[in-house]
């Protein structure tokens, strides 16, 4: 699940990912083009039975993330608002700040 909320004041959006601990042992993180895909920036933290991270963006364009197990296995958003190939045979979730 994504929820995205401006941040008052700014131009800037707080997106909020949220993943379901279902069949997710490992710890997870998420990471995409807003933090140089590094999957340690943004580690996802228990909250009862998922896990959340937030970041702040910029509003106004398209971000591509997805999200990555300790034990290296990588995942979609079921809820992005779009998916776009990622050169590597796999699609990045993308979540659409445009409108």
């Amino acid at each position: 699940m994504i929820q995205c909320a401006p941040v008052k004041g700014t131009d800037t959006v707080k997106v909020t990912f949220t993943v379901p601990l279902d069949g997710h042992d490992d710890p997870v993180a998420v990471a995409g083009d807003f933090n140089d895909w590094d999957p340690t920036a943004n580690p996802l933290a228990r909250r009862g039975d998922s896990c959340t991270a937030s970041v702040v963006v910029g509003s106004g364009r398209r971000y591509a993330f997805r999200y990555h197990t300790e034990g290296g296995e990588w995942f979609n958003d079921e809820a992005a608002d779009a998916y776009e190939s990622n050169g590597m045979g796999e699609d990045n979730s993308i979540v659409d700040l445009t409108g």
